[in-house]
């Protein structure tokens, strides 16, 4: 968890990046942000997980979490002792709560999980009590915020190894050019007119 920019959306893509098995799901796109798009999209993706195709989801897939805890349990019964699923959403806090029961979980989320089956959750801080949130599995809580220097650290890395690559180094440049050349000639004139 952390504030808006403290890195959590870019923590989970590059998560993603490097664990391309993963299962992504970002609430930032629009139209994302209803429980029911979220059960429609991470069940398809979970079965396309397990048999490789397009599936055809039950006509209530959406009323509640029994489907997405059918798969996740289907899914965990046939990994092996190494394999993790792992289920990362990004957003978490910008759900539509009207979308669904005020007594359930967000995104309907299962309360318990399976063997090996984890979810990677992104949101801000809130109290646990608006969480919207029940879980009655192990979990964890990282704050970004307790870690303003690492943060900062790995922001100045990224940022450091995407300008040493020589068509986005170029690309920055470029763009820093332009959008000076439009402050000088054509915002800052307008700004300092005087006012009569």
């Amino acid at each position: 968890m952390g504030s808006p920019g403290s890195g959590k959306s870019a923590i989970l893509a590059n998560y993603t990046i490097q664990n391309p098995q993963t299962v992504y799901y970002t609430v930032e796109v629009e139209g994302k942000n209803r429980a029911d798009e979220f059960l429609i999209t991470l069940c398809t993706q979970l079965i396309q997980k397990i048999d490789g195709q397009n599936p055809t989801l039950p006509d209530n897939v959406t009323e509640g979490s029994w489907y997405l805890s059918l798969l996740l349990q289907k899914i965990s019964d046939n990994l092996t002792a190494e394999e993790k699923l792992i289920v990362v959403v990004d957003g978490c806090d910008n759900l539509d709560r009207q979308s669904q029961p005020r007594d359930s979980n967000i995104f309907y989320l299962p309360r318990y999980l399976p063997k090996q089956v984890y979810f990677l959750l992104a949101r801000r801080p809130f109290l646990r009590a608006k969480s919207g949130l029940l879980i009655e599995t192990p979990a964890e809580t990282l704050n970004l915020e307790e870690y303003p220097e690492q943060n900062r650290e790995d922001a100045r890395a990224y940022i450091e190894h995407y300008l040493a690559i020589p068509e986005v180094g170029a690309n920055i440049t470029a763009l820093f050019r332009m959008v000076r050349y439009t402050l000088i000639n054509y915002l800052l004139p307008v700004a300092i007119v005087p006012v009569a």
